[in-house]
């Protein structure tokens, strides 16, 4: 008896199996049909709740600019990445522009740093503080959540990706995601063909120079060079110092460059009188300066952007510089306001050279139209490696998002 019993119970246990399962589906089925029938009217609940509690924010973190972009309120910050801080204490005086008017004029108690290198973190503490002073104003709203899309380097470490997730959250975002800055520059310059063939963008910013060949499907070639506007800076004081022996400050130089630098021989035809202390005698001297002086100061660095160009052309599949060749190169970034830059780089590679229509803040606004297309981001978004919460929150803004 305790047999046939054991036996009828397993196999009216059999028998339940089934019929719940049939019954699963069922219900399955019906709540797949309903969701169907109310799919248009589910969607837009999801964009409505999307648009109340997530706010997407772009984040151009650069060696000497830092800027912000909200899709709720647009370009919310353009601000010099610089940190004032007590020499003695460690207190932070000032951030941003105001500290940047500090530079080359600092109090005696005062230093003036600039967290980032080369387009990456150097001083962590100093760029969280920075990055929660610049994300205060999106950060007040306790209820809203920050999804944050950064900008870095290709050529950028794990280790410096890592520092720069870290800042970010410190500093208030609760997603954080990468982006190469050739391809965010890209898709900000407008730069990216509808049909899918390859095009080219050199960003010149203040610490790197990246030079990317794109399409609609992704980055082909990239390369970053530590040669940029901040070199150009660099080059006109030891110019100055070598041909003059004139010590001026980089404020003094960055002047120059704008107001009389050029990367054509003949220079922009202005002169300026230039004021600074003489090697010599410890005194104040000034002396006048040509554009023509500046352009041949100029002329290392801009022969180095020259060559990555080409560097990047020989690594390119045939058919990609067959585009980039009829196309033509973009130029973004700071460094690409560089009086007479475009018709310099075309003589020398004998190709087309436009300027972006918005070089300084490209990267920015690539980053915040890959964020306002959800293919796309997922697509090219650089993966990093996440937590079981950060997990769980993916989960939560995907099901948003459909």
């Amino acid at each position: 008896m305790g047999t046939c019993g054991f036996r009828r119970a397993t196999t009216g246990e059999g028998q339940r199996r089934p019929l719940a399962r049939r019954l699963h589906l069922r219900r399955r089925t019906r709540l797949l049909r309903l969701e169907s029938a109310q799919g248009p009217r589910r969607m837009v609940k999801m964009r409505f709740f999307r648009r109340l509690f997530v706010e997407r924010v772009a984040l151009d973190l650069g060696t000497v600019t830092t800027l912000i972009y909200s899709s709720r309120r647009g370009l919310v910050l353009h601000e010099p990445s610089a940190v004032a801080v007590n020499r003695f204490t460690g207190e932070v005086i000032a951030i941003g522009r105001r500290a940047s008017e500090m530079l080359g004029r600092e109090p005696y108690d005062v230093e003036v740093h600039r967290p980032l290198r080369h387009g990456t973190i150097a001083d962590l503490d100093l760029a969280q503080r920075m990055l929660r002073r610049f994300l205060e104003p999106i950060c007040r709203n306790r209820f809203r959540r920050i999804h944050l899309m950064a900008t870095i380097p290709g050529s950028a470490t794990d280790a410096e990706r890592n520092a720069l997730i870290e800042a970010a959250r410190e500093a208030g975002a609760h997603r954080v995601d990468l982006i190469e800055e050739g391809l965010a520059a890209a898709f900000g310059a407008d730069a990216i063909a509808p049909d899918g063939s390859a095009r080219m963008i050199v960003d010149i910013g203040g610490g790197t120079t990246t030079f990317s060949i794109a399409s609609r499907h992704g980055l082909i070639v990239s390369e970053t060079l530590p040669i940029a506007g901040n070199d150009m800076t660099e080059a006109i004081r030891e110019d100055l110092q070598k041909r003059y022996d004139l010590v001026i400050g980089e404020r003094t130089a960055e002047w120059i460059k704008i107001e009389i630098g050029s990367a054509l021989p003949e220079g922009n035809g202005r002169t300026v009188k230039v004021y600074g202390k003489s090697v010599l005698g410890g005194g104040t001297e000034g002396v006048l300066l040509q554009s023509h002086e500046v352009a041949q100061a100029l002329e290392p660095v801009l022969r180095a952007i020259r060559d990555g160009i080409r560097r990047v052309l020989e690594q390119a599949p045939p058919d990609a510089a067959h585009d980039v060749c009829q196309s033509g190169i973009v130029l973004s970034g700071g460094g690409s306001l560089l009086h007479g830059l475009d018709q310099w780089l075309s003589d020398q590679l004998q190709l087309v050279i436009v300027r972006a229509e918005h070089p300084v803040e490209a990267v920015v606004l690539g980053a915040a139209r890959l964020l306002e297309n959800p293919e796309l981001y997922r697509q090219l978004r650089v993966v990093e490696r996440m937590s079981y919460w950060s997990e769980l929150y993916e989960e939560a803004l995907h099901a948003l998002e459909v």
